[in-house]
């Protein structure tokens, strides 16, 4: 009861995985630096970070087109 085992780290893995990747392409495609999304490991700066994300300026509103956001096929 005192020690976690190995299927309860794999688990932490795949769900911090779930939840990094996608915060880390999103900074990614607005200009940001990708490491940046490990921020969002910390309970409450992710909640910050996504704040962030959401009221900044994104490149498709400096450009004046939204096309450049449209997604790749």
């Amino acid at each position: 009861m005192g020690s976690f085992s190995l299927f309860h780290w794999l688990i932490v893995l795949v769900v911090s995985f779930l939840w990094i990747f996608p915060i880390w392409m999103i900074l990614q495609r607005i200009g940001r630096p990708g490491p940046l999304a490990l921020v969002a490991l910390i309970p409450l700066l992710g909640v910050v970070l996504l704040w962030w994300i959401a009221l900044s300026r994104w490149p498709s509103q400096d450009s004046g087109s939204a096309t450049n956001m449209l997604p790749r096929t």
